[in-house]
């Protein structure tokens, strides 16, 4: 199954992305905030992967692609 990343996926038209393609992919999902990585979780449930990437932290922002990227190779 091919993974796919959004990223601001609880925003407008990352969540219109994740509607689209949530059936019949595994999607990597970012958001901004914990609390709306929760949502996104409990919408979405556990068969997706999920982080937290601020744009405006830029030590978290590298840390995080760096993380998504050693997880997900293929």
């Amino acid at each position: 199954m091919k993974k796919i990343l959004i990223t601001g996926a609880s925003g407008g038209i990352g969540s219109s992305i994740v509607n689209k393609f949530h059936d019949d992919h595994k999607l990597i999902l970012t958001s901004s905030s914990e609390s709306t990585i929760a949502k996104l979780k409990q919408k979405y449930g556990n068969e997706q992967y999920y982080y937290v990437l601020n744009f405006k932290d830029t030590n978290n922002f590298e840390s995080t692609l760096k993380k998504i990227s050693t997880e997900h190779k293929d």
